[in-house]
């Protein structure tokens, strides 16, 4: 449970006013590893978890969770697409993105695979 905790921390570190404003009707959610996901989603307009570091401190590993699952919920309700930009065969196990990653399956969510970001010529033409 630690090493999640660790894992939604190095997610909210850093973490800014990415992307268009969180009520807009829907659009590109960033989901990967961290520092990709925000990298994409800053250069993209998209959205991704943000939580400020100060915050993510105070809360449990099962509270930064519920506030994660809520965001990609909500994003999910406004009808996004979730890009991976992660290669799926990179998702480490029990890791936050490998939550997200199973949650927005179950949920049916419509994810887009990039793949290897250092080797993705595709989302180098996106962006």
């Amino acid at each position: 449970m630690r090493a999640l905790k660790r894992g939604f921390v190095a997610m909210a570190q850093l973490q800014s006013d990415i992307g268009s404003s969180p009520n807009q009707k829907s659009g590109i959610s960033v989901i990967g590893h961290f520092p990709d996901y925000r990298l994409v989603a800053s250069k993209i307009g998209g959205f991704c978890f943000d939580l400020p570091l100060c915050e993510a401190l105070t809360l449990s590993a099962d509270e930064l969770w519920h506030r994660n699952r809520q965001f990609l919920q909500d994003r999910q309700n406004r009808h996004d697409v979730f890009l991976l930009v992660t290669n799926q065969k990179e998702i480490r196990e029990g890791s936050c993105l490998a939550r997200e990653f199973d949650f927005l399956k179950n949920i049916g969510a419509c994810i887009l695979p990039v793949g290897d970001l250092s080797h993705s010529r595709a989302l180098d033409a996106l962006l």
